[in-house]
């Protein structure tokens, strides 16, 4: 049994939905959809700062199926780009990375890796029985249906970045190396790391090596030069 319970095209701003869109229009909401969602291609994930969360976008948020249960404990295990806090997505944040111009998948371009079909939420309704609260990126609607233990839907992990921070680091000379300690991919400008102190180390051939801790608790830019070896 199935019953729509919810519109998932978002309004942004002044910007119409659905097939009210005019082509400026569709435009606009490409270009702030650009701004809100940005994936990182090295980590399979794609940054929301419209909802300030982290999307699971490997190839398995496209091939994955299996039942609600597994799904919540698939999430719970999911270790994908050094995060490990990962869980089912609530409905409307779900909902919030639908949109409307697009005639195949409904979803915002940023994701590379989505089935035209369901995706579980986290939302159970206890009615005369439970109901869960599912979107369908192929309709790009959402709506209820009485949960079974069998019935298999994709998923789609999702972490929260709140406590996540931008660390950049300019050093001199350029071609310098950077080590942070903890973090075992390469250092790039505009990486953003756990809410945490770090141990930095910058290092190169003929220079004098330095070290220091970062306590990162914001967004942070440091200049760090490096002094030639005597």
């Amino acid at each position: 049994m199935l019953k729509l319970i919810l519109p998932t095209f978002i309004i942004l701003g002044f910007l119409g939905c659905g097939n009210s869109l005019t082509p400026k229009q569709i435009e606009a909401r490409k270009t702030i959809e650009k701004k809100l969602y940005k994936r990182d291609n090295s980590k399979d994930i794609v940054y929301d700062s419209k909802k300030n969360l982290i999307w699971q976008d490997n190839i398995e948020a496209k091939d994955k199926k299996v039942n609600y249960s597994s799904a919540k404990l698939y999430c719970q295990s999911l270790d994908l780009a050094g995060y490990g806090d990962w869980r089912l997505p609530h409905i409307d944040e779900l909902v919030s990375i639908t949109t409307p111009y697009k005639k195949e998948i409904m979803i915002v371009p940023a994701f590379k890796n989505t089935a035209s079909s369901t995706y579980w939420s986290d939302k159970v309704i206890s009615k005369e029985a439970e109901y869960i609260l599912l979107v369908n990126y192929d309709t790009g609607k959402s709506f209820e249906e009485q949960l079974s233990t069998f019935t298999p839907y994709h998923v789609r992990c999702v972490s929260d970045s709140k406590n996540l921070f931008t660390l950049n680091i300019d050093v001199f000379p350029k071609d310098s190396h950077i080590q942070i300690d903890g973090v075992f991919e390469e250092y790039k400008k505009g990486m953003k790391l756990r809410k945490g102190t770090y141990k930095l180390k910058v290092f190169k051939n003929g220079y004098v090596t330095r070290k220091g801790n970062v306590n990162l608790n914001k967004n942070t830019s440091l200049k760090i030069k490096l002094k030639k070896a005597n």
